[in-house]
C-alpha cells in the first residue's frame, strides 16, 4: 500500500469502482519513461518562478507530445463555482467508453463517476496541486484500468479555471502498457 494515499471503493448497481490517489513518489518509477512522466516535467518547467502554478495559456501539451499520445489528453474547464458544471473539453477520443467532449461532469453516464470526478476536480483546484489517480471501474458495462494525471492551470487572474489531463490505459492503449504493480 505505500504511495497510496486515498483509497476509494464504491458500488452502484453493476457499476462499481476503485480510486487510488498515489503520491508522487509513485507516480515517478511508474511514469519515467511514459508520456505521462514527460508532460508532467513540462508542467513543472512552465511553472511560474519554478513555484507557481502555469498559466493555462503558456500551457500547450501539443508542443510536446506525439500526435498519438495527443488521443488521451483532455481539460476541464472549471470556472463555475459548481463541479458538476465543468465541462470537460477534448476528451480522450480512442477511449472505448464513449465521447464525453464538451458534456458538464453532471451529464456523465454514471452519477457514481461523476461524484467521484467532481470531489477529484475540485480537490485539485482548491489544493492547487498535481494529482495522480488509478482508477479500475466498471461503468455501464465498460470495465476499464488507468492511471490519470491531473495538472491545474491558472488564468490571467491567477485562479484555477482549467484542469489538464491525460491517461494512460493498463490494456496496452494509451501512454504505454505498463502492468498495475509497475
Amino acid at each position: 500500500m505505500h504511495g497510496i494515499l486515498q483509497r476509494k471503493v464504491e458500488q452502484v448497481g453493476a457499476d462499481n469502482q476503485e480510486r487510488l490517489m498515489l503520491s508522487f513518489d509513485k507516480m515517478f518509477p511508474r511514469e519515467r519513461h511514459t508520456a505521462l512522466g514527460e508532460l508532467f516535467m513540462y508542467w513543472q518547467a512552465k511553472r511560474i518562478d519554478g513555484e507557481g502554478l502555469p498559466y493555462e495559456d503558456n500551457f500547450s501539451s501539443g508542443e510536446l507530445l506525439p500526435e498519438p499520445c495527443r488521443d488521451f489528453t483532455a481539460w476541464v474547464e472549471a470556472t463555475s463555482p459548481d463541479p458538476f458544471n465543468f465541462t470537460i473539453s477534448k476528451h480522450p477520443s480512442l477511449l472505448e467508453w464513449g465521447n464525453r467532449s464538451n458534456r458538464r461532469v453532471g451529464e456523465l453516464d454514471s452519477m457514481m463517476n461523476a461524484k467521484s470526478c467532481a470531489v477529484e476536480y475540485l480537490a485539485c483546484i482548491k489544493s492547487r496541486q498535481p494529482m495522480y489517480h488509478e482508477i479500475e471501474q466498471t461503468v455501464g458495462g465498460h470495465s476499464r484500468h488507468y492511471v490519470r494525471l491531473l495538472l491545474p492551470l491558472l488564468d490571467k487572474a491567477k485562479d484555477v479555471s482549467r484542469l489538464f489531463y491525460a491517461v494512460r490505459i493498463f490494456n496496452g492503449t494509451g501512454f504505454g502498457s505498463s502492468p498495475a504493480s509497475s
